[in-house]
């Protein structure tokens, strides 16, 4: 499935599909390492100045602030890149601008009721909780509209296939600024806790926010700002709400284990097991790469009934995902002890946790950007009652494992519920949409559906 160096050029250099994807898939991942790479920084450094236990209670603190932000986004940040391309093709500029302006509204007005509600939460847990994580906590819901506003305007950015300068502020400035934050902060004070580093967290968090709304602006398409608005609430919220049920599903998923962890285990274990899916992350970032482009790219493709196209730009993503998921993965398994050394010394001895998370890491990876294929071509339901079967498989294994095993029962839950999820996505797509998103279409010579170019 190799290809050669002319027929790449001349792929990106023509106009058609494959020469969008490959484009909008490689200025993603260019965006995506660089990104990957400040952002894996920016964590050693506030492991670093924190120590583990610190570093645990940051860790947990942000672990609730991904889980509050699912239910503040509403669905959006996935139903964007349907509308948007969509109103975008058939030119209808009103409901283009009307979509954008109501999902910051809708977006901005949840998250502030959570932070309202956080808050008078925290006021009567206030002699239960540590002080150093309640003042953390009170911090990250401070920090929580803006992380909610970020995710809608990427996924604007996404829908105009502008995947690039989507990810530039997360990715670049918001993990710069919060070392050069957090770092000035620890050499001006005696203690420098998870607390101050949720200060600095937010001082990032607010100034990528506001270059990033900068960028959305002047990306907007010109017929777009002179229109009014119109609104379409209720088909909005309709389609939205679906999306919302398997976002925080899916948040439950990746986030239920270290939840647990810190329910039943010290701030150390947390610390631990964080640092090793923050590690194992950067074996997916080829997947993340593809998806940001690949999520319009799917829609637009399959309701045109171009489906060999498709599956030949699917088949195309997976022998990048592959090739790139293979190196980074064996990167890991052989420096793995090196790498979670950078965190320090009492990192290192989670090196088992992090080969069990990559395992699960990479399966996710070699299937594809196949909850995206189910969700954006009208599958989301079916989507969402296999998504409940995983979930509840998460919990109970969860509280079945880390009670007794603690970070590496965290990691066993983790790994066994990605694998049987995302097995099961790769069977629903082929059973039901009929399109392989995974590694394995590579190896099918006679597939349904002809590889030629669009």
């Amino acid at each position: 499935m190799t290809l050669g160096v002319d027929k790449i050029i001349s792929m990106i250099r023509s106009d058609g599909d494959r020469s969008v994807f490959v484009k909008g898939a490689a200025g993603s991942f260019i965006a995506r390492f660089f990104g990957a790479a400040l952002v894996f920084l920016s964590q050693v450094v506030l492991a670093r100045l924190l120590g583990a236990a610190q570093y645990g209670v940051y860790a947990y603190a942000l672990s609730w602030m991904t889980v509050l932000a699912i239910f503040a986004k509403m669905g959006f940040e996935t139903s964007l890149l349907r509308f948007l391309p969509e109103y975008k093709v058939k030119r209808q500029w009103p409901l283009f601008r009307g979509v954008i302006r109501f999902s910051f509204s809708l977006v901005g007005v949840v998250s502030l009721v959570f932070v309202v509600l956080g808050q008078l939460m925290l006021i009567l847990l206030r002699h239960r909780l540590d002080a150093e994580l309640l003042l953390s906590f009170r911090i990250m819901l401070l920090v929580l509209p803006f992380f909610a506003w970020t995710a809608i305007r990427q996924s604007c950015l996404r829908g105009l296939k502008r995947v690039v300068l989507s990810e530039l502020p997360e990715g670049v400035l918001r993990p710069l600024l919060l070392m050069a934050v957090a770092w000035l902060l620890a050499g001006r004070l005696a203690h420098f806790g998870a607390a101050w580093a949720w200060a600095a967290h937010l001082v990032a968090v607010f100034f990528a926010f506001v270059f990033g709304t900068f960028l959305l602006l002047r990306a907007l398409p010109g017929e777009s700002r002179r229109m009014h608005s119109q609104r379409k609430s209720r088909a909005w919220v309709r389609v939205s709400a679906p999306m919302l049920l398997m976002n925080s599903m899916n948040i439950i998923l990746s986030q239920a284990a270290i939840v647990i962890l810190g329910m039943f285990r010290p701030a150390e274990e947390v610390a631990v097991f964080s640092a090793s899916a923050r590690i194992v992350m950067l074996a997916t970032f080829a997947l993340l790469a593809v998806n940001s482009i690949a999520a319009p790219m799917i829609s637009e493709l399959f309701y045109a009934d171009k489906k060999r196209e498709l599956q030949s730009l699917l088949r195309l993503a997976a022998a990048g995902i592959a090739a790139v998921t293979f190196i980074a993965g064996l990167v890991i398994f052989f420096g793995g002890r090196r790498i979670l050394g950078f965190f320090g010394p009492e990192f290192v001895d989670g090196y088992l946790v992090l080969l069990i998370l990559l395992a699960g890491f990479m399966i996710k990876s070699f299937v594809g950007p196949a909850s995206y294929l189910l969700n954006l071509t009208g599958h989301q339901n079916i989507t969402a009652r296999a998504m409940a079967a995983a979930v509840a498989f998460a919990l109970v294994l969860s509280f079945l494992l880390i009670p007794r095993w603690g970070a590496l029962g965290a990691a066993l839950a983790s790994a066994l519920t990605m694998i049987v999820w995302n097995v099961t996505l790769l069977l629903l797509n082929l059973k039901i949409v009929g399109i392989d998103p995974s590694v394995g279409s590579l190896f099918q010579k006679n597939n349904h559906f002809s590889t030629t170019q669009v």
